[in-house]
């Protein structure tokens, strides 16, 4: 008697795997969103410290202060973290 327990899966059928093909055209290209989100990086940071200095000895500078504190290390450790990425992924293509 032949052994009746085993697992088959099913096989992908063409027109599953056109529809695939199909669906990754649509998206957008790697290293475009790659550079669409470092540069977004980098104009949010541009953003903060030209506001910074906006606000330097006006009557707000205390919570400016604090909040550069905050933001400028997060900022400048995002935008790091996508520069890397993009041109790691970059130089391995």
């Amino acid at each position: 008697m032949p052994n009746d327990n085993k697992l088959t899966l099913p096989q992908a059928s063409p027109k599953m795997t056109e529809i695939k093909s199909e669906v990754g055209k649509l998206l957008i290209e790697p290293g475009f969103a790659r550079l669409s989100i470092a540069l977004l990086l980098l104009a949010l940071l541009v953003i903060t410290v030209a506001w910074a200095f906006l606000k330097v000895g006006g009557q707000g500078w205390n919570n400016t202060e604090e909040l550069l504190k905050i933001l400028l290390p997060a900022e400048t450790g995002l935008l790091g973290s996508a520069v890397g990425f993009y041109f790691g992924t970059r130089e391995s293509h």
